[in-house]
């Protein structure tokens, strides 16, 4: 769904970085997979900056220069946080849309300070976006992500439709 909208992004703006954020690296993965089914070639950055680096810098220049119309990249949340993920985004311009998958894990006071300011379009994702015992963390989400959650698909929706009929307790 998320990859659905940067598509009717992209077709109405006809210019978008796609920055997506997950917290665990097999999900770094997943999402290449799933981007692949919409002709996305993701740079994938985690792991050691050797192997990213390079390629995000000159992506990323190419796009600000407007010789480049849309990229996409895929990271971790460590890595997000890192300096040198950090100095690439904030010279990010123009159009970029930031999807956070699991969006809950970016209210940690660590990883919090980490979500670019300088990116205006944002989506988060999460089965559960409230942070359990963590007030100030959901806060800061909600002002982050500016609306808090604007679309709910719940366990009974779920059930029979996209869940098999099993015994859940909530």
């Amino acid at each position: 769904t998320a990859l659905a909208i940067a598509a009717i992004f992209f077709k109405n703006y006809k210019r978008l970085a796609i920055v997506i954020v997950c917290p665990y690296q097999h999900l770094v993965t997943q999402w290449e997979r799933e981007c692949r089914h919409f002709n996305i070639k993701p740079i994938l950055c985690y792991k050691s900056r050797t192997l990213w680096e390079d390629e995000l810098n000159e992506k990323i220049t190419s796009y600000n220069i407007g010789t480049l119309s849309s990229f996409c990249f895929i990271t971790t949340n460590d890595t997000l946080s890192s300096p040198t993920m950090q100095a690439s985004i904030e010279r990010l311009n123009g159009d970029v849309l930031i999807i956070a998958d699991e969006v809950h894990h970016l209210g940690a006071m660590r990883l919090k300070n980490s979500l670019p300011s300088n990116i205006d379009f944002r989506l988060g994702l999460s089965a559960t976006p409230e942070r359990w015992y963590d007030d100030a963390g959901t806060d800061g989400l909600n002002k982050y992500f500016e609306n808090g959650v604007i679309f709910q698909f719940g366990l009974r929706e779920a059930i029979g439709t996209y869940l098999t009929e099993h015994y859940y307790y909530t």
